[in-house]
């Protein structure tokens, strides 16, 4: 068996093997063969010593055919849909806070990351957001919700939200693709700006944000 040091290749975000879900026992008993586990241990964690962090946080998901819009971007603590770039597709998979898991480190030494399926930078952040949400959200009194759902504005209030969120998605993913461009950035932070100025957030003290 395979000992546990600081050099692990596993990171936050990563996908466990299909052969690693077999071995541990880690497939969705609703759905075995869409099964997909993901790794949600922080990156400092990972590194740290069985001695200090002894496990490794897993969430056993599931692949799906398609994402509902009121589940992308860590809309609802509950219930995630987030995209995976597979080796030669996108892949959309569900990830439920209800079912997380812990390994022992010692039983996750022996295997590696799988290398198809790959988070992106907004998507790892929209994962990061939406497992810290589950902790950080609000607790409103049973007559409030019962009033907002009876009234409909918790309806509009969402598709208001998802516009706004999809619109600072697109925006942050050109941006960090921008950033990778030396030669071409000036140029093309330049036109995001504007993009940001008209589209996310046009408001005095948002702008000074990216200058």
């Amino acid at each position: 068996m395979a000992e546990w040091s600081r050099e692990t290749p596993w990171r936050q975000g990563h996908v466990v093997t299909d052969e690693a879900v077999d071995k541990l026992a880690l497939r969705d008993a609703q759905a075995p063969e869409a099964s997909l586990v993901v790794v949600i241990s922080h990156d400092c964690d990972l590194a740290a010593s069985p001695d200090r962090e002894p496990e490794v946080e897993l969430i056993v998901g599931r692949q799906i055919q398609k994402a509902d819009g009121n589940f992308t971007h860590a809309k609802t603590p509950r219930v995630l849909h987030i995209e995976f770039a597979a080796a030669d597709d996108r892949k959309f998979v569900e990830l439920a806070a209800t079912k997380k898991v812990r390994v022992a480190k010692e039983l996750f030494a022996d295997h590696q990351p799988r290398q198809e399926f790959q988070l992106g930078p907004a998507e790892q952040s929209i994962l990061q957001r939406w497992l810290g949400a589950r902790y950080r959200r609000s607790a409103f009194p049973d007559a409030f919700e019962k009033r907002l759902d009876s009234s409909g504005a918790d309806k509009r209030l969402s598709r208001f939200l998802s516009q706004r969120v999809n619109t600072y998605a697109q925006f942050s993913s050109m941006w960090t693709a921008a950033t990778k461009f030396s030669a071409r950035s000036r140029k093309t932070r330049t036109r995001l700006r504007s993009f940001w100025y008209t589209q996310v957030s046009p408001t005095a003290r948002n702008r000074r944000l990216l200058r």
